[in-house]
């Protein structure tokens, strides 16, 4: 479940209707509420940000590609 909250944190203020999705179902399952820092929006294939002191990538299989 951490990676489901992580991400949530990272998608929390994203109007997308993906991000909106995860957001919706952290809070179903009762997840924490996590706070992401440095956040960074990359158009057209997904967002980056800090949660909890490590870095979390939401996006396609050709930004997870590029981030490894």
């Amino acid at each position: 479940m951490t990676l489901l909250a992580d991400a949530a944190a990272v998608e929390a203020n994203s109007e997308h209707p993906l991000a909106k999705a995860i957001v919706n179902e952290a809070k179903l399952r009762n997840l924490p509420t996590l706070q992401a820092t440095n956040f960074e929006a990359l158009p057209g294939r997904g967002a980056q940000a800090q949660v909890n002191g490590k870095s979390v990538i939401i996006g396609g299989p050709r930004l997870l590609t590029e981030a490894r």
